[in-house]
Formats: C-alpha cells, sequence, structure tokens
C-alpha cells in the first residue's frame, strides 16, 4: 500500500511588469454581416409576415365607412305570394343559387283560408240542391197561381159579359 502525501510550497514570483501585447480580437462585422441582426431582421421579418397575413384574414371581408353609407350590390329578392317567415334557410352573406328556398313562409294563414274556401264551397253545393229541390215545389206553386189567375180573369170575363 503506497500513500501519497502532498506538499504546497510557495514560490516568492519576482515583481515583473506587465507585458502589454497586442491579442488579436475579432471586430464584429458590420451591416447584413453580422449574426446577431441577421437573427433580429429574420425574426422580425417572420413576425411582421405573421401580422401582415392575420390582418388579412381579419379585414378581407369586412365593410368600414366613414360616413355611415356602404357601397355593395342589392339583389332585390320576392316570392309569389306574401305571409309571415317561419323559418330561414340561409345564413348572412350566403351565396344562395337561382331558385334555392331561402325562407318557409308560415301556412297557417293559408290553411285557414283553404278551410274557408272549402266551406263555402260546401254551402254553395247545398245551395245548388236546395234550389234543385225547391224547382218542382216553385213550379207547381206558379203553375197553381197562373190557373188561379186565369180563373179569375175568366170569371171577371163573365161577369163582364152578363152585366147590363
Amino acid at each position: 500500500m503506497s500513500v501519497d502525501i502532498e506538499e504546497q510550497v510557495e514560490i516568492p514570483r519576482a515583481k515583473t511588469e506587465p507585458v502589454a501585447r497586442e491579442l488579436p480580437i475579432d471586430e464584429p462585422k458590420k451591416g447584413f454581416g453580422n449574426p446577431k441582426l441577421r437573427r433580429f431582421l429574420l425574426i422580425g421579418g417572420v413576425v411582421a409576415l405573421a401580422l401582415v397575413v392575420g390582418l388579412l384574414f381579419y379585414y378581407h371581408d369586412r365593410e368600414t365607412t366613414d360616413d355611415a353609407q356602404v357601397d355593395g350590390h342589392i339583389t332585390p329578392v320576392a316570392s309569389k305570394i306574401y305571409g309571415r317567415v317561419a323559418e330561414v334557410l340561409v345564413l348572412d352573406n350566403q351565396p344562395v343559387k337561382k331558385g334555392q328556398v331561402v325562407v318557409k313562409i308560415d301556412p297557417r294563414d293559408y290553411q285557414a283560408a283553404l278551410d274557408q274556401a272549402k266551406g263555402q264551397l260546401a254551402l254553395a253545393e247545398a245551395d245548388a240542391q236546395s234550389a234543385g229541390v225547391d224547382v218542382p215545389r216553385t213550379r207547381e206553386n206558379v203553375a197553381s197561381g197562373t190557373s188561379s189567375a186565369d180563373a179569375q180573369l175568366l170569371g171577371a170575363q163573365a161577369a163582364l159579359a152578363s152585366a147590363p
């Protein structure tokens, strides 16, 4: 087994004056050759590009105005019938095609009108049947009235003839 012993011995140093030596120092590159400037410009460009793309997406379909008037294309929409709207089948600014159903109209008003028209038709049909029954009776009444009038006429003529 061996034991190592270390001893520290101080060696007196002679005082010497520092020698001025020029060490070669790499000067930082100027302009676009500087890697820090390149990195800063690259990151700044990416941030600016992301900002521009974000603003384009945000303002793409946005209308603004200074005088509270917006210029745009107005397309009139009309229905063949009028009524209250029960359901809107499209969203705002959604493109639609010719003939596409845009809204559904509440059918209750039209159902009431249809029921009323059916009632009037049934009443007219009943009146027509009643008139068909009343025609023979009316014909008999007219014939009876006519024959009674004829009899009275003949009686008046006979009374006129026998009168002095």
